[in-house]
């Protein structure tokens, strides 16, 4: 199971992706960019070496539909593919819950 780190790219919230990255957990970074920058990212991935998934949601914005959203991110960055996108957007949509812990 993902761990969610929210604001995952501010200062707190990255040093907390590189130790858990660190330890071998798996992350899913949730981040508006209001008091960080995606440059970030990159450096996570640098001093890390792994990988991990990312979401640009604002989770503040009431009218925002999460799953919506990365859904759409989904599809603007090629990660669903295949014949079958529509069971692998449900697969994107279980791992967001469940690194939520809405299931």
């Amino acid at each position: 199971m993902s761990i969610l780190v929210t604001g995952g790219a501010g200062y707190i919230g990255s040093h907390t992706c590189v130790e858990l990255l660190e330890k071998g957990e798996e992350i899913v970074i949730v981040d508006n960019f209001s008091n960080s920058k995606p440059e970030v990212l990159d450096k996570i991935k640098d001093i890390t070496g792994k990988k991990f998934k990312f979401y640009e949601v604002d989770l503040l914005d009431k009218t925002n539909n999460m799953i919506n959203k990365c859904m759409q991110k989904s599809k603007d960055k090629e990660t669903v593919k295949g014949k079958n996108k529509e069971e692998e957007q449900k697969k994107l949509i279980i791992e967001v819950l469940e690194a939520i812990n809405y299931n």
